[in-house]
Parts: structure tokens; C-alpha cells; sequence
């Protein structure tokens, strides 16, 4: 670029686009370990690129930006641009103050050619500098072989009706999140909604929808620290209305396209997550009913078995913390079995999921 001689100007540099360049769920994981204290950023630029609404800040407020960028419900961050820069020899104070650094070179009364005008870039969102120059969608470092599953039962489905399908865990041990596209068949399932499960904090607001016509969900959920999940617990639910008769193996699969789809451990191991199918059974309890609810200490659990059968009933309060545990031995037909709370101090919405070899059921109660 020539200039005349004894001109003053100001270098400023600016690139807007590729938003998504970079940005993925192990930056969303690192941020969170930042913001609750377990693991702190220790560069000024981390710091930049983590602070996506220009706050000054790090919060909550940030993450959230940044998982409706990953999930296309946002193309910007609304708050900064793609990237920012800071001349390369600027120092900065410490504690670092993220409003107030440098982001463009003043030149005064050139007289000479200079070629020590040079930037640090800092793509936001990206704490772990993954983005490159010449791509949109930078795909997650190689993955391991490891896996992360999530059991579907291989439901049959009839045209017409509604068919909601539960995702349950497996192999699910110290992740810390996940990031997926989950491609559906949209000539035989039209999406209607997704459901969260309390217990296992995966909120509906962790799903993207703005790719529905292409027959694509995306889904990103993080956790600050790793999370262990028993196998078969339910982690959320997806509700489809069913246009063409099938079975679920052939309309739902895993794919990359839009999000690569890769599990964060607390490691920082990239690994895969797979979709496992299991035949559907017929379910051997029913007619799950408390008496009385609400209740203050003890409350009669009516359950109807198609099989002498053991089982296991499990409490949990809204975050899903375990209240209490209990082993059943159920004889074909209806049980009446008394749950005594008095010794738990608890009150408020409990959550239950009752377990056997041949049946599953769930629901809640209130303890007065």
C-alpha cells in the first residue's frame, strides 16, 4: 500500500466473515472450566476471544452467544466481530482489562517504508486457536477410536400418530460435552419438538432447528466439570410425527454435516459417538400411580407387573440428585408398595424411573 510521504493514518484490520471458523465444543468446555474457577485462562488472547459480547467480562452471557452460533440459530455474535487484532508488540496490564487494549497502529508523518506494522489475530469464540485462514467450518482435530453411544429403541412407526423417542446413555463416563448432527429422514419423520430430562441436564435449548428442511437436528451440550452417566438413563427425548411407515434404524443416523459430531472427555480426548439400536420389547409395568401425591411423608406406589420380577425404583430432585433408592420384588399382576420419605428432609417435585430386565417407567411426584 503507498502512501505520501509525511501522511499520519491509523492501521486497523478487519475480517468479519467465518464465523463458525474455530468455534466448537471444546472451546465452550474450556470457557466453562474458566468461568467456574477449575481452569483459568492464563492468555490475554484467550481471554479476547472468549468474551464474544464485548463485556469486559467472561459469563454465562458468552457461552450462550457462542452455542447459537454452533447450532445456526445465530450467524454472528452480535456483540464483536469474527475476529479482532492487537498489534503484535502491544504489553498488556495484569490483571488484563478487556476494555481497554489496543486494536489498531498509528503511523505519524511517514517518511520511510515500514514493514513492522504487524497484528496478532484473534478469532473469537476460538480459546483454543483451532480456526485457519481459508475455511468456514474448521472440523475438530482427529478423533480417537473411542466411543460415546446413544441407545434408541428400533421403534416401529405408524403413519399419522406422534412417536416420541428417548436417547438414553451409554459409555457415557467423565464427559465433559458433546457437539452432533443428527440426520433424520424428513420425507418419513416431520420434527415437532425436543424434551429435556431433568435429571440428566441436557435442556431443550441445547438444540439447534433452523436446518429442519435439509432433515437435520444439531446439538451441542457442555458441562464445566465431567460428568459420569449410568448406562440406559435417559438423557433427552426428540418427538416426531410419522409420515411414511418404518422402523427407526432406517430414518436416523449420525453425520458431520453442519457440526462435526465428536464427545469432549475430561481429558480432552476428541471421541466418536455412535447411535446403537435395540429391538423393540413390549413393556412389562404399567399403571404407575402414587397414592396419596402430593404427599408429606409416606406415599402407597401402585404398579402393575406383567412378570414376577425384581426391580429398581430411583428418586431424584431437579437437578438430579439422588434422594433415595429402593430394590423391588414385583409379582405378576398389581403391588402395592409403601414409599417412606419421613427420614428426608427434602420437599418439592421428585422425579422416579423404575427399572426392571423387562420394563422401564418414569414420572414424578411431590413431597409436601
Amino acid at each position: 500500500y503507498e502512501v505520501m510521504s509525511g501522511t499520519s493514518f491509523e492501521i486497523r484490520p478487519e475480517k468479519l466473515d467465518c464465523v463458525k471458523n474455530g468455534v466448537n465444543v471444546f472451546d465452550l468446555v474450556e470457557i466453562q472450566r474458566h468461568i467456574l474457577g477449575l481452569e483459568l485462562f492464563d492468555s490475554p488472547y484467550e481471554l479476547i476471544a472468549a468474551d464474544v459480547n464485548n463485556s469486559g467480562t467472561i459469563t454465562a452471557l458468552d457461552l450462550i452467544r457462542i452455542r447459537l452460533v454452533i447450532l445456526n440459530l445465530n450467524s454472528e455474535f452480535s456483540g464483536t466481530d469474527s475476529w479482532r487484532f492487537v498489534p503484535n508488540d502491544f504489553v498488556f496490564p495484569n490483571p488484563v482489562d478487556l476494555n481497554n487494549f489496543e486494536e489498531s497502529i498509528e503511523v505519524f508523518q511517514i517518511s520511510s517504508d515500514r514493514n513492522d506494522a504487524d497484528f496478532v489475530g484473534i478469532k473469537m469464540g476460538d480459546v483454543n486457536s483451532s480456526a485457519t485462514l481459508f475455511t468456514t467450518n474448521t472440523p475438530v482435530e482427529t478423533r480417537t477410536n473411542e466411543y460415546v453411544y446413544l441407545l434408541l429403541e428400533n421403534k416401529k412407526m405408524t403413519v399419522g400418530k406422534e412417536v416420541e423417542i428417548p436417547f438414553l446413555a451409554k459409555d457415557f463416563k467423565a464427559i465433559s460435552g458433546y457437539q452432533m448432527t443428527l440426520d433424520f429422514d424428513n420425507s418419513a419423520l416431520e420434527f415437532v419438538e425436543a424434551k429435556s430430562n431433568k435429571k440428566s441436564s441436557f435442556p431443550k435449548e441445547y438444540f439447534g432447528t433452523n436446518d429442519l428442511e435439509k432433515g437435520l437436528i444439531l446439538m451441542n451440550w457442555v458441562s464445566g466439570e465431567a460428568l459420569s452417566i449410568e448406562d440406559k438413563t435417559q438423557l433427552f427425548t426428540l418427538v416426531f410425527k410419522v409420515k411414511k411407515e418404518t422402523t427407526l434404524k432406517e430414518v436416523l443416523k449420525i453425520t458431520d454435516q453442519e457440526l462435526q459430531t465428536v464427545a469432549c472427555n475430561q481429558q480432552s480426548d476428541h471421541l466418536r459417538i455412535g447411535l446403537e439400536f435395540f429391538e423393540e420389547k413390549e413393556n412389562s409395568l404399567s399403571e404407575i400411580s402414587f397414592s396419596p401425591n402430593p404427599f408429606s411423608q409416606k406415599t402407597l406406589m401402585n404398579i402393575q407387573s406383567e412378570k414376577e420380577e425384581a426391580a429398581e425404583i430411583i428418586f431424584y430432585d431437579e437437578v438430579g440428585r439422588g434422594l433415595k433408592t429402593e430394590n423391588l420384588n414385583l409379582q405378576k399382576g398389581i403391588n402395592l408398595i409403601e414409599i417412606d420419605f419421613s427420614e428426608n428432609r427434602y420437599s418439592g417435585i421428585i422425579f422416579y424411573q423404575i427399572k426392571s430386565e423387562y420394563g422401564i417407567g418414569e414420572g414424578r411426584i411431590i413431597k409436601l
